[in-house]
């Protein structure tokens, strides 16, 4: 990774752009690259080959992590440090993509020595901010911390809800709809049982392109 991201910044300096390095540890990196009076932040970072799904085309990117595997990832991310972004970032997908009790869930597959709601508590534990913390993320709309705080609490309380009401031998996995998306698990529901159970396992960093 630490190679990589040297060759980039090598690249980027080339093509007339500064590169200033914010942070260089084993497995992250993170630089300011600036030119003409604009800026953006680029990470490199080092992650384990085990996935839920194969990485996506991306027209900018070129290829991407799943939505799943990200949503996955920063679940696990928060569990360890959870900055006030990931807090954002953590209700925006419980609303609008898969709920944090499926994540939690599912995160115990890619690190098998916590349980989904050690994940929640550990979530849980590192959310004190203050507004100075706020004011440095850029919303699309404002938004108060006594609402995001309400609105994590009831997250935290669904998501605990539905992991101990999950079967105990599925830890691990995304529950896939019939069109193979991932969902969320209505254990209570006859639908239930015809979801898929989809584990992930060692599928490689990054795709093999041929002529």
């Amino acid at each position: 990774m630490a190679e990589n991201a040297a060759a980039d910044a090598d690249v980027l300096a080339a093509a007339g752009f500064t590169v200033v390095w914010q942070n260089r540890t084993e497995g992250f990196h993170r630089a300011l690259i600036e030119r003409h009076g604009q800026s953006v932040k680029i990470e490199w970072v080092y992650d384990s080959a085990f996935r839920f799904f194969p990485v996506v085309p991306d027209p900018v990117l070129g290829y991407r992590l799943h939505d799943a595997d990200l949503a996955v990832n920063k679940v696990l991310a928060g569990a360890g440090r959870l900055a006030i972004r990931d807090y954002i970032d953590l209700i925006h997908l419980h609303r609008t993509y898969l709920h944090l009790g499926a994540l939690a869930w599912a995160a115990t597959g890619k690190d098998p020595g916590l349980s989904p709601l050690l994940i929640l508590n550990e979530l849980n534990r590192h959310t004190r901010y203050q507004p100075e913390d706020l004011a440095e993320v850029r919303l699309r709309e404002p938004v108060s911390l006594s609402v995001l705080k309400v609105a994590w609490l009831e997250m935290l309380r669904s998501a605990r809800d539905l992991v101990t009401r999950l079967p105990a031998a599925e830890v691990g996995c995304l529950y896939l709809d019939p069109r193979g998306q991932p969902t969320t698990p209505a254990p209570e529901q006859p639908s239930f049982a015809t979801l898929v159970r989809h584990f992930g396992h060692l599928k490689g960093s990054w795709p093999r392109v041929a002529e």
